[in-house]
């Protein structure tokens, strides 16, 4: 029922039940609900939405139980919840505002008084939206619920109300609550499915999950900027998907899993620029997936893992402050997946037993470099550990000086086709000190990027004659202020039929861009046929120094995944929202690639 002709339901007194739903909405005239005393069941969805002089809903007092959802949105004058007094169940969802946008909650609602008698709800409680909301009183018998969304209620200051829920089998999500500075509350819970808290800006700790034992699926602790500490998962010993604990500016430590002893998929330590110490992870025995610590510039120590002995996938240590690599000596060589040990300037100390183990029959993909001597390359780790290294199986080469490039064909005695990435290392309009790239001109295939960036000394790429131009997936050639001849065989083949991102620029005259390459490779009787990428996802702002919008006008986005110059993903999300955190990017040029339904394009992003 709607319409701004609605004053009153005095005629519907006769209804005792509704066999489907109700929905009473757009209505700008009706003040109560008076007239549905006496209805004491919905067999669907009750709404009850757009209601501009509804104050309360004291007209439902009959209502024990509804089959489906009950909804109650942008109410601009409901204060208050009385007159569901009597409501026990709900078969589905209960929403208390809902959607995408501010104007879709109840903004006078204070509290959820009125619910007093709710005991079960088959599906999710939301709440949402609603600005002057500052607790959750109002539904302490609460005791079966399958989810929870609390998002996005500017004044909330507690999570005083859920003390009856024990038990979550689905998630529980805490997010975008400015004024939250507690998770008191939910103290009683003991085990949940998902948990992720989210941008709650003023939170300082974590208090509220004292007895919280076992999570089920994903713990995510992500941009909660005010949090120094996480405290109070004292009685957490398992969690059964991916920890990830990501840019939380003023972390400093993470006392509260001092009990944590399994990690059934991926740990995530990413972008916590304070974070200090790791320590308190001693009792973490298994991960069943990667381990990737990244970006944490303040940690100095890994010896909190000590005590992981397998992780079943990634080892990623990468942009911290450690010395060592202390701390995750135990780990079984055999369940390393891939080794990535990268941007540790800090870091001398590597060649523990089982890092020689996987060096010396890699099980995959092994990335060091730019790192402290002699932890700089898989040849000098290998060198300090006494063990003979192969050709990688699947790669990644990488270079940063001429000696390291003339010296490839003793590092790697015989190998000509690589199985993987090649790197040539600089800086910023200069930095490698190689001249010359002869000492590569034995490789004939890579199957995977070839990449030469800030190469401020090279004026030619003679030396990669022979690689096959069709092992090549993508192709970077960049900040090479004095190189003016890149059309060698390799390149005009690969330019020929381009098999991924190709990125020429800033480079000499005569090898700036494709087009100038593929003149040259004409002028020298190469055909090349150009491939032009229109360019039809909006990104912005660009530059970008924080948060980045990407939208594909009219379809939801499916993957983001954000690339350096060396073609390296730095970022993926597979179900991601419309705003990307790059705040932990550096400055420079990165490729942004977006994927939606079924299609793929690829744009320029520069951070600053």
């Amino acid at each position: 029922m709607y319409g701004d002709d609605i004053t009153n339901l005095d005629e519907l007194t006769v209804l005792t039940s509704i066999g489907h739903y109700l929905k009473i909405y757009n209505t700008s005239s009706l003040g109560n609900l008076y007239g549905l005393n006496h209805v004491s069941s919905v067999g669907g969805d009750l709404i009850i939405e757009e209601n501009d002089l509804l104050n309360n809903l004291s007209g439902l007092i009959g209502l024990v139980h509804i089959d489906g959802s009950l909804i109650i949105k942008e109410n601009q004058s409901l204060t208050s919840l009385f007159g569901l007094n009597n409501l026990t169940t709900i078969g589905e969802d209960l929403s208390i505002g809902t959607g995408s946008y501010s104007w879709t909650g109840n903004p006078l609602l204070n509290n959820l008084s009125g619910l007093q008698s709710l005991t079960s709800i088959g599906s999710t409680l939301r709440v949402m939206w609603n600005h002057g909301l500052k607790d959750l009183s109002g539904i302490e018998n609460l005791s079966n619920v399958e989810n929870i969304k609390v998002s996005s209620n500017d004044s909330l200051l507690s999570l005083n109300g859920l003390q009856g829920v024990k038990n979550i089998n689905g998630f529980v999500m805490i997010s975008w609550s400015e004024a939250l500075n507690t998770l008191n509350g939910l103290n009683n819970l003991t085990t949940a499915g998902k948990v992720t808290l989210y941008r709650l800006i003023n939170l300082y700790d974590l208090s509220g999950f004292d007895r919280l034992n076992t999570i089920t699926n994903d713990l995510i602790i992500k941009e909660n900027f005010s949090i120094t500490s996480i405290t109070s998962f004292d009685s957490l010993t398992y969690i059964g998907g991916n920890l990830t604990i990501e840019s939380n500016g003023n972390l400093i430590e993470l006392s509260g899993f001092h009990n944590l002893t399994e990690i059934a998929e991926d740990f995530v330590l990413y972008s916590n620029y304070d974070l200090l110490s790791i320590a308190s992870l001693s009792s973490l025995t298994a991960i069943g997936g990667d381990l990737y610590i990244r970006w944490n510039h303040s940690l100095t120590s890994l010896i909190g893992l000590s005590g992981v002995t397998s992780i079943a996938g990634d080892l990623t240590i990468m942009g911290n402050s450690i010395t060592s690599l202390s701390g995750i000596q135990n780990i079984d060589p055999s369940s390393i997946e891939n080794l990535r040990i990268s941007y540790v300037n800090t870091l001398t100390d590597c060649a523990f037993p089982n890092i020689c183990e996987f060096l010396e029959n890699p099980n995959g993909i092994v990335d060091i470099y730019h790192n402290g001597y002699p932890c700089n390359s898989p040849v000098q780790i290998t060198n300090e550990c006494g063990v003979t290294l192969p050709c990688l199986p699947y790669g990644n080469y990488h270079f940063y000086y001429q000696s390291e490039i003339d010296s490839f064909q003793i590092d790697y005695p015989g190998c000509t086709d690589l199985n993987g990435s090649v790197f040539l290392h600089g800086g910023s309009g200069g930095g490698g000190d190689y001249t010359n790239l002869v000492g590569l001109s034995v490789i004939t295939s890579i199957d995977s990027i070839f990449s030469i960036y800030g190469a401020g000394l090279l004026t030619s790429l003679s030396g990669i004659d022979s690689i096959d131009g069709t092992s090549i997936s993508d192709l970077v050639i960049s900040d090479c202020p004095l190189l003016s001849e890149c059309e060698v065989q390799s390149i005009c083949d690969y330019l020929a039929n381009p098999n991924g991102i190709t990125i020429i620029e800033d480079n000499a005259d005569g090898c700036n861009s494709p087009e100038e390459v593929q003149d040259s490779c004409l002028a020298n009787s190469v055909h090349i046929n150009e491939q032009v990428i229109e360019d039809i996802v909006l990104i912005f702002p660009n530059p970008c120094n924080r948060e980045l919008n990407i939208s594909a006008e009219g379809y939801i986005i499916d993957e983001i995944s954000i690339y350096n110059k060396l073609g390296q993903r730095l970022i993926h999300d597979m179900m991601p929202g419309n705003i990307i955190n790059v705040s932990g990017l550096p400055e420079g040029l990165f490729i942004v690639e977006v994927v939606w339904d079924g299609r793929r394009v690829r744009e320029k992003l520069i951070m600053q």
